[in-house]
């Protein structure tokens, strides 16, 4: 089997092993979300924006996760290291995708039926659901990225010099907030002496990207050549 189908397949593998993570996940997140608006009653809130911030953290703990579990699995079985990067990566997006539809898919029939809007925080009342979505599969991508950071740090060089990559994967993240929840990272706003109301989505969007793109290079580098524990 070449490099190519190795790739896919592990991908295709990774997806649904993890989507089924996801599925219980996101049926756990919408049985509390019904809970939450019986009892609490704000109809302000809807599915999008309460899904949002479960989602990232679910994404952080899957990259953590990745190294320990599927590296060490996945090597012991023929995969190469590099076969192992490009697969994690490719599921990573295909699943960030998949809770961002999902989320979307959920929030619109709620639209329909409530007349709730469907909104995150840097994006007003009337942007549109492709864009709401985009964002919402940027931004839970990038907690995977950084959490797959923090356990390729970890499982190269051990808690002691993983604790750095903790300290850059919150630099990244919190970096990735500021750009699209400003009011949650203050320092940053203070630090730059920007106002989050003055960034564009279009800069936000680029500046995204580029955390992504440094991050995942941040990860091959750690895992190209890293000691698979073989125990």
């Amino acid at each position: 089997m070449n490099t190519k189908q190795n790739t896919s397949k592990l991908s295709l593998d990774l997806f649904l092993v993890q989507g089924k993570w996801a599925a219980w996940f996101l049926s756990t997140v919408c049985i509390i979300y019904v809970v939450f608006r019986m009892v609490v009653d704000q109809n302000q809130i809807s599915f999008f924006p309460f899904a949002f911030q479960p989602s990232k953290i679910f994404m952080l703990i899957l990259g953590i996760m990745s190294p320990a579990v599927f590296l060490t699995f996945y090597v012991r079985q023929g995969i190469t290291r590099r076969d192992y990067f490009y697969g994690s990566a490719l599921a990573a997006i295909a699943l960030s995708l998949a809770l961002s539809i999902i989320a979307s898919i959920i929030s619109g029939f709620q639209h329909l039926l409530t007349g709730s809007q469907i909104t995150v925080h840097m994006l007003n009342d009337e942007a549109s659901l492709p864009l709401i979505m985009f964002s919402f599969f940027l931004n839970v991508l990038v907690y995977f990225a950084a959490g797959w950071l923090v356990g390729a740090g970890i499982y190269r060089s051990g808690w002691l010099i993983g604790l750095g990559h903790i300290v850059l994967a919150m630099v990244i993240v919190s970096l990735s907030d500021l750009f699209w929840e400003g009011d949650m990272s203050e320092p940053w706003l203070t630090f730059f002496n920007v106002n989050a109301a003055d960034i564009s989505i279009a800069f936000s969007f680029i500046v995204t990207l580029l955390l992504l793109t440094g991050t995942f290079w941040l990860v091959r580098l750690l895992t190209r050549n890293v000691t698979v524990k073989m125990k």
